[in-house]
């Protein structure tokens, strides 16, 4: 394998242990949930169910679940579920379909017209630690994918406020203004972009830990 992808190889890693915290998505999205104005009436959208561990484990009774093929509560993929229901409204929404750099973008587009003022959207796994986490396409089983190219554009984005949390695969939480919304469109320059740039450049991000996190979201939320 590494003789194969040798252009895309890199000897950086990011050094993070996700196993030494007990604090995963799930636990994050449910403090969001139990902080959040409308606590147990909030409106949750799931983007990628998978076998539902995360989507079961959301401690409400309004939810939808989206994914094509297993899991959630409507057998969709995520262009035909934004494409057919582009009139619901949500206040929290977890983003965990395919990380690719274009369609999690796509995704989160699509995400940002149905969520309330004020709402949440988490998008998961923005943090590979290597070039293998980060390949695309998938070249092993732990795969964050290179959905990370998005925070470099949020980084010029108006209309919204984001931070990376270390935990779980780096979990990115954004809140919306209520103002207009605009995302720089940078596929062609970003889609290339190697796990190295991600490395020399991670300095440059809204990069903090579980209890910094956790603070900022309920000082957002309040």
């Amino acid at each position: 394998m590494q003789l194969r992808y040798r252009r895309n190889s890199s000897k950086n890693n990011l050094d993070f242990d996700w196993s030494s915290l007990n604090f995963n998505r799930t636990a994050l999205l449910n403090f969001i949930i139990a902080n959040h104005p409308k606590k147990v009436e909030c409106n949750y959208l799931e983007i990628g169910c998978a076998s539902n561990i995360n989507f079961d484990s959301i401690c409400l009774k309004n939810k939808v679940g989206v994914d094509p093929d297993m899991g959630g509560t409507l057998r969709l993929t995520s262009d035909d579920y934004f494409a057919k229901y582009k009139d619901s409204q949500f206040d929290v929404i977890f983003l965990d379909g395919l990380h690719t750099y274009k369609q999690t973008k796509k995704d989160l587009l699509n995400a940002l017209n149905i969520l309330n003022d004020g709402g949440i959207i988490v998008l998961d796994d923005f943090i590979p630690r290597d070039w293998m986490e980060h390949f695309t396409p998938r070249v092993q089983t732990q795969w964050n994918g290179d959905i990370w190219k998005i925070s470099f554009e949020l980084l010029n984005a108006k209309g919204v406020e984001f931070k990376i949390l270390t935990i779980d695969g780096g979990q990115c939480v954004i809140f919306k203004k209520q103002e207009k919304i605009f995302l720089p469109d940078s596929y062609e320059d970003f889609k290339d972009l190697t796990f190295d740039y991600l490395y020399k450049n991670f300095s440059r991000l809204p990069i903090i830990n579980l209890e910094e996190g956790l603070n900022w979201i309920k000082g957002k939320i309040e």
